[in-house]
C-alpha cells in the first residue's frame, strides 16, 4: 500500500478537528506536520484546539492498545495570526467562540492544564510532548480481576506531537527541503496565509510539493460569507490570490511532470500542482469524503 506524506494547513474548528481524526487514523496518509492558522476562530483557541486533539488521539490509542502507525510523531507549528493585509474575520458564529461549539466555556471538556507551554519549543533532545497514562485498578474482595491487572498505572508515556521553533510557513519549508520532490502533498482547509508566506520566502522550495489540495473558492455556487465569497478565500483574499497564481503555467501530463522534475532538479521554479475544492452548493460538505480519492 502506497502511503503519503502530507501537511496539514488548518484553522482547527469542527470540521477540521473531524478531517484530521480520520487522517490520523488512516494508514494511506503520514501526517509530516500540522500548521496552524487564523481563521475559524482566534489563534489562541485554534492552538488549544490542536493540542487537545492530538492528545485526545493519543489517549485513544492507549485505550485500545493501538501502536502509532509511523515512528515519527507529527510537527506542530503556530503560523500566522493575520491575513496578509485585510482584517480578520472570524466563523464563531457557526463554530463557537473556542472553535469546537464552545465546549470549553460549557465545562463539556477541558484541554490539557499545560496545554500553552507544551506548544513550545524547547530543545531539540526534548522536542516530544508528553503526558503520563494514568489507569485505575478494580478489585474484587481482595483479589484483582485479570482485566485490572492489565490497567495498573505505570511509568509509560505516550508521545502527542513534536514541537518546533519554525513558523507554520517554515516548517512548510522545511519538510519539503528535506523529502525527494513531489513526494508531500499539502492539505490547505483554512485560510491561506501560511502557504503564501512560504510562496513568497521560497517560491522554489514551495514548488517541490507533490501538490496543494485547497478547500476553499466558490466557483459554480453562492458563497457562505457573502453572496459570491467563501470563508477560506475571504480571510485572507491576497493569499489567495498568491497561491492560486503559483500554478500559471502548470500541464497535467506525463511531459508536464517530467519538466517540474527537472526544473526542480536544477533549483529552478516551477509550476504548483493546485488542486480545488469549491463549495457546490448542496455538495459543500462532501469535501473530506472525497479527500482519499485525490491522494
Amino acid at each position: 500500500m502506497t502511503v503519503e506524506p502530507i501537511i496539514i494547513d488548518t484553522d482547527p474548528g469542527v470540521d477540521d478537528v473531524l478531517a484530521i481524526l480520520f487522517l490520523l487514523l488512516s494508514k494511506e496518509v503520514h501526517i509530516k506536520a500540522i500548521t496552524l492558522t487564523h481563521g475559524n476562530t482566534e489563534l489562541h483557541h485554534i492552538k488549544r484546539n490542536a493540542v487537545t486533539l492530538l492528545h485526545v488521539m493519543q489517549k485513544h490509542r492507549a485505550f485500545v492498545n493501538s501502536p502509532l502507525p509511523f515512528q515519527e510523531l507529527p510537527v506542530l507549528a503556530v503560523g500566522s495570526e493575520l491575513p496578509l493585509k485585510s482584517k480578520n474575520i472570524y466563523a464563531t458564529y457557526f463554530h463557537g467562540k473556542d472553535g469546537l461549539g464552545d465546549v470549553y466555556h460549557q465545562g463539556k471538556y477541558t484541554a490539557p492544564p499545560d496545554w500553552e507551554s507544551q506548544i513550545i519549543h524547547q530543545s531539540s533532545h526534548d522536542q516530544e510532548v508528553a503526558f503520563p497514562t494514568t489507569t485505575t485498578t478494580t478489585t474484587i474482595g481482595d483479589e484483582e480481576d485479570e482485566n485490572s491487572k492489565n490497567d495498573r498505572p505505570s511509568n509509560q508515556t505516550t508521545r502527542a506531537f513534536q514541537t518546533t521553533e519554525r513558523d507554520g510557513a517554515d516548517e512548510i519549508l522545511y519538510q519539503l527541503k528535506q523529502a525527494p520532490p513531489l513526494t508531500i502533498s499539502i492539505l490547505a482547509v483554512g485560510p491561506l496565509t501560511n502557504i503564501a508566506l512560504a510562496y513568497q520566502r521560497d517560491p522554489i522550495t514551495l514548488s517541490r510539493a507533490k501538490r496543494i489540495l485547497i478547500m476553499g473558492g466558490a466557483v459554480d455556487a453562492p458563497g457562505n460569507v457573502t453572496p459570491l465569497a467563501e470563508f477560506n478565500f475571504r480571510a485572507d483574499p491576497d493569499a489567495a490570490n498568491i497561491v492560486l497564481s503559483a500554478s500559471k503555467g502548470f500541464q497535467p501530463t506525463p511531459e508536464g511532470y517530467r519538466d517540474r522534475v527537472d526544473l526542480i532538479t536544477n533549483g529552478k521554479q516551477t509550476p504548483i500542482h493546485i488542486v480545488l475544492l469549491p463549495l457546490k452548493g448542496k455538495n459543500q460538505f462532501d469535501f473530506y469524503s472525497k479527500f482519499s480519492i485525490y491522494l
